[in-house]
């Protein structure tokens, strides 16, 4: 059982009194679009400020002609990173950096005048800052991940532009790991670079990386004592933040808005709450609320305002038997009358579980699966096997988006398998990327065994795939393409009108194949495709490497009703198509590559 550890005040009453929340550095104007972060100090120092039963801050925005806005301050003891210094320090650390204060952090999206209030309510008490005003300067706004309002199934961002997850897991992150906090930001400039534009992370690890409650975190043993500012207090119980681990996290957030990327945040410890949530009726299932509450609470005042933050995800593998139905609804409410951004949200089990695909108090449905010999299905082809997996999910969530945020190469126990390192040439990586793109899936499938794939040099199969999808209209109408092709043909594709992408592999080029059969794929030719299209006419078509991620020939065919006839390229494993209607007359009924 975790230890509670209440913090006494050692005051008695607080004097009402604007002078007892003040603020400390309070810029005067903001630009739209950028943070605006103010530090405030309130007249009682020994308190606990991870618990807004006893002491809630908030500031509130008010402009003309518009509606105020609350955003929650963030109680902040600031931390660096100690890099390594051998003898003493063999690796990095986290060590304290700075005076503790409330934070807030505000990012307009609106030009103009903008008055504003602190406001603390403690022991029953209401206690208003003295107003401020700070002008607002035209710039441009942020763009934030959003379900799409003209098609659901797919992601868009506030500003209406299509948006398609393509990502990676990127969850273990701190001192005892590869990916260190002083190692976070060349990692996601790196995966940026290479057109990665969505990372799963993780802030429940308990005591090996990022660990928001409760506990010393993911620091591991520090060779000074652990610094608290509150009271001595060296053990916190649930509802605190931890906060080495916090700025850890201020530092991966950091790093992704700067490179332009996107973060679903699995938040909450899972082992904290599993046990509390076997009885929607008992007490320690309304324990289990409020502590969540509580954390989504200083979750939203410290990283809320950064457009990077795109997915709240609950916690990672729930036991799926669980009578969770109660704490999501609960939980969502809370959300949105907190969280003025409204992320979408969603949780994940350790087995699929459409009842929670459809779960109305979540937004975006989430499925793990990993290619293990057990597996009755086909895990020796990992195309198939996301082809597969991305049915089940459309299957049981038509109607939201559906990510497949948990894949790759395990053995019977759930380890990395030694299979993935026999994978050289990482055809796994690359059929699973390719598959699922075109699966009707809202991002790529997100592979594990992030580390593995730093050492091998993964993020090169990531460029290819995002320059053969670069201007495809995700929210206008996506459509499974049409094909009839030969049996040795895995055809996978899309189509919006008349914009068609079309992956084609040889069905006996598995990865499994190749890698532990030592059978390298034959080079097809000669091959004959039919596409369904939405119209007759003129199509500007363009077969693409897709190791390379550039056309390879380019022609003008017409389509004589609604099918499209091509001969495919020779080719040795897999090849890819881009076709579009076009004004141009044809130029002939060749297919062959000019």
């Amino acid at each position: 059982m975790v230890r509670r550890v209440v913090i006494a005040s050692a005051l008695a009453a607080l004097p009402a009194a604007a002078s007892d929340l003040r603020w400390l550095d309070a810029p005067p104007t903001a630009r739209v679009g950028q943070a605006w972060i103010a530090a405030l100090e309130f007249g009682p120092r020994v308190i606990n400020p991870f618990d807004p039963d006893e002491v809630s801050i908030e500031a509130e925005f008010a402009a003309a002609h518009r509606d105020a806005v609350r955003l929650p301050a963030a109680w902040i003891e600031p931390y660096r990173v100690r890099p390594a210094a051998p003898p003493r320090y063999h690796r990095e650390w986290m060590e304290p950096h700075g005076k503790p204060h409330w934070r807030i952090t505000w990012r307009p999206s609106q030009p103009g005048t903008h008055t504003l209030a602190a406001i603390a309510r403690f022991r029953g008490l209401t206690i208003t800052s003295a107003p401020m005003v700070v002008a607002v300067a035209t710039g441009a706004d942020v763009a934030r991940v959003c379900v799409s309002r003209r098609d659901p199934r797919f992601f868009a961002l506030h500003d209406g532009r299509p948006f398609f997850a393509i990502g990676q897991n990127l969850c273990f992150i701190g001192p005892m790991q590869r990916v260190s906090a002083g190692r976070i930001g060349e990692v996601i400039a790196r995966l940026a670079e290479h057109r990665l534009n969505y990372l799963r992370i993780w802030t429940g690890c308990d005591d090996w990386a990022i660990s928001l409650e409760p506990g010393r975190g993911g620091g591991g043993p520090s060779p000074e004592r652990w610094p608290v500012h509150e009271s001595g207090v060296t053990n916190r119980g649930m509802g605190a933040v931890n906060q080495p681990d916090a700025a850890m996290l201020d530092l991966v957030v950091d790093a992704a808005e700067s490179a332009g990327v996107y973060l679903q945040i699995c938040l909450l410890t899972r082992d904290r709450y599993m046990g509390r949530l076997r009885d929607p009726a008992a007490a320690d299932y309304d324990a289990a609320i409020r502590d969540a509450c509580r954390l989504f609470r200083y979750a939203i005042a410290r990283w809320g305002a950064s457009p990077a933050v795109a997915v709240w995800e609950y916690w990672n593998e729930l036991d799926p038997g669980l009578p969770a139905g109660r704490f999501y609804r609960e939980l969502a409410g809370y959300l949105d009358r907190t969280d003025p951004w409204r992320r979408p949200r969603t949780a994940s089990t350790w087995a699929p579980s459409p009842a929670l695909w459809q779960d109305p108090a979540l937004d975006v449905a989430d499925l793990h699966w990993y290619l293990r010999p057990n597996w009755s299905g086909p895990w020796t082809d990992a195309a198939a096997a996301v082809l597969d997996r991305a049915a089940l999910l459309r299957r049981n969530a038509p109607d939201r988006p559906a990510l497949l945020s948990e894949f790759g190469l395990a053995d019977e126990q759930w380890r990395l398998s030694p299979l993935m390192r026999a994978d050289q040439n990482l055809r796994h990586v690359h059929d699973a990327l390719w598959a699922s793109a075109l699966s009707g899936l809202a991002g790529t499938a997100m592979f594990w065994w992030w580390e593995t794939l730093e050492a091998m040099g993964a993020e090169r199969c990531y460029p290819p795939l995002a320059r053969f999808l670069d201007g495809f209209d995700w929210t206008g109408g996506v459509e499974p393409l049409r094909v009839t092709a030969p049996d040795r043909l895995l055809c996978v594709g899309l189509c919006v009108g008349d914009d068609l992408r079309l992956w084609i592999r040889d069905r006996d080029a598995s990865w499994h194949r190749e890698v532990v059969g030592g059978q390298p794929p034959a080079e097809i030719d000669g091959a004959q495709i039919e596409l369904n299209v939405a119209a007759p006419g003129t199509w500007a078509v363009e077969w693409w490497n897709t190791i390379k991620g550039e056309p390879r020939g380019r022609d003008l065919l017409t389509a004589g009703g609604r099918s499209l006839r091509l001969r495919v390229p020779r080719f040795n494993r897999d090849i890819a198509l881009r076709a579009r209607r076009t004004a141009a007359p044809a130029l002939g009924g060749s297919t062959a590559p000019r």
